[in-house]
């Protein structure tokens, strides 16, 4: 069975302090609508929310939104996998078609974060580690990534600096994207003197406090619309998870989970990784970046940085890497990242519409991250 994203809708990634999550979903929506055409039916809503309980005091927030879309008496579904839920649940939304219930399904992506002081969002960021023995004793993903960090800086010879190149480029490739938070260039000047969160890190290794939404319809083979509506089809869907803890892990300088995605995704589409034209990849705190591209073995072990500051996986490179700007300048509403990450993906493989500079590609692969590595989602799209 052939599955497709026949339509997205995306709302500027920024802070919608006068807007509820509602606000934003429903403008994602009509956005999707202006752009197909027509109103848009499905048979099942799927919302990605992975913060909303905690900042917002709001369970069932699919019924909430969902109600608020004009989809009343649907089934509905709320899905939290951290920065991963946007991954999962266009992976619920396929099953949903593959297994006959539904030919059309409405997967939205939502997440407010910055109405709040720093000791609240940070404690309800900090639930993505565990509870009982991270978070309890004032950890939090800023200082899991920083020991990360120092692990790997110290494995490879590599200093401070050389973490300042990725910034510089998510900055560059944000620019031209319309609805990007961040869309201004740095140097590395900047990132250097920009104030340390947890050592080695820094603000502008770190994604900003978002806000936004985005929606896609995910069609199969009898959906209601038009082939002609048809963007990018789903090539292959994985979802795997790792250790929660990075106490009782192997190893802090590679993700072992996305080994396995990688192995996956090749037995089940015959393309390598090499193959792919366009991977946008989770690079929250700037050092999962050469961690997910050796993980996938893009980069070889301890090459990633190099392989950065060298100039590699730029627009037109093979493969192009986070060309939308990433978590870091895009912006980062972690419930909604994946989502964000499929339309994006959807489109460039189109229409085109979501960055100004041409893109040329058949192929790309979208990864998104639950915690501290503790969770991958992996989409292969191809261009229709």
């Amino acid at each position: 069975m052939r599955i497709f994203i026949s339509g997205y809708g995306l709302v500027r990634i920024s802070r919608w302090f006068s807007d509820s999550l509602e606000d934003l979903s429903f403008k994602a929506f009509t956005d999707m609508e202006s752009r197909i055409g027509e109103r848009i039916d499905a048979d099942a809503v799927i919302v990605a929310n992975s913060l909303g309980p905690i900042l917002q005091s709001q369970n069932l927030i699919s019924v909430a939104i969902a109600e608020d879309l004009g989809f009343k008496g649907r089934p509905t579904f709320s899905v939290e996998n951290g920065g991963a839920s946007g991954g999962s649940a266009v992976i619920l939304a396929t099953s949903l078609i593959k297994a006959g219930m539904a030919k059309d399904v409405l997967v939205i992506g939502a997440e407010k974060t910055s109405d709040y002081i720093s000791s609240i969002s940070n404690h309800a960021i900090s639930t993505f580690l565990n509870s009982e023995y991270e978070a309890f004793y004032g950890g939090t993903p800023a200082s899991s990534f920083a020991m990360i960090a120092r692990a790997y800086l110290a494995a490879y010879g590599y200093k401070e600096e050389d973490l300042s190149d990725w910034p510089v480029l998510m900055h560059e490739n944000a620019v031209d994207v319309p609805h990007a938070q961040l869309k201004f260039k740095v140097t590395r000047e900047q990132v250097m003197k920009s104030d340390i969160i947890s050592a080695p890190l820094r603000v502008m290794h770190s994604p900003p406090s978002s806000d936004g939404a985005a929606v896609l319809l995910i069609s199969g083979e009898e959906s209601r619309l038009g082939k002609d509506k048809r963007l990018a089809e789903i090539k292959s869907t994985v979802q795997i998870s790792d250790i929660m803890e990075l106490s009782i892990r192997d190893s802090l300088t590679e993700y072992q989970a996305l080994h396995y995605l990688a192995e996956s995704i090749e037995r089940s589409t015959g393309y390598r990784m090499s193959e792919i034209d366009i991977i946008d990849i989770p690079d929250d705190y700037t050092i999962s970046t050469p961690l997910v591209l050796e993980s996938l073995n893009i980069s070889a072990k301890g090459k990633g940085l190099e392989d950065i500051s060298s100039g590699r996986f730029r627009l037109g490179d093979k493969p192009s890497v986070n060309v939308t700007g990433g978590t870091k300048a895009r912006g980062h509403p972690y419930g909604a990242t994946g989502v964000y990450q499929l339309a994006e993906l959807s489109s460039l493989l189109s229409d085109n519409k979501v960055k100004n500079a041409r893109v040329q590609a058949d192929r790309a692969l979208s990864i998104s991250m639950g915690g501290v590595g503790t969770v991958f989602t992996g989409i292969l799209l191809e261009k229709v």
